[in-house]
């Protein structure tokens, strides 16, 4: 079951970057059943965490409003939503560990997963 709503979520927070004509290689059947996106702006790469009855969603660092948000959070009471994504940044102040992309000179956070332990502490 929770790898089901997981994969639900993953799929439709991805869903908006479907290139052109793939939807038309996709059986009607699968097409049906396909959820909309339920975060409406950039948020790539997301990672969800259920805890307490509450879904977080991570995401790969993006630029709203020409501010750079290091790891972006939605949040919601249901894996369908509706999710709030309000520009918090979980990581605001990058640590030594993330370094400087070659290619573009950034220090760029990918495709980040915070975890919960059996004792309760989170990890990233």
């Amino acid at each position: 079951m929770l790898r089901a709503w997981r994969v639900a979520v993953i799929f439709a927070l991805l869903a908006p970057t479907v290139p052109a004509g793939f939807v038309d290689a996709v059986p009607a059947a699968a097409q049906a059943a396909a959820p909309a996106p339920v975060i409406s702006r950039d948020f790539p790469d997301p990672g969800v965490l259920a805890d307490g009855g509450n879904f977080y969603a991570y995401s790969t660092n993006s630029s709203y409003s020409g501010q750079t948000v290091n790891v972006p959070v939605a949040t919601a009471t249901s894996p369908t939503g509706p999710w709030t994504a309000n520009g918090v940044d979980a990581l605001p102040t990058l640590p030594g560990w993330v370094t400087n992309d070659p290619a573009s000179g950034n220090r760029d956070v990918w495709a980040p997963d915070v975890s919960r332990r059996d004792d309760g502490v989170f990890f990233f």
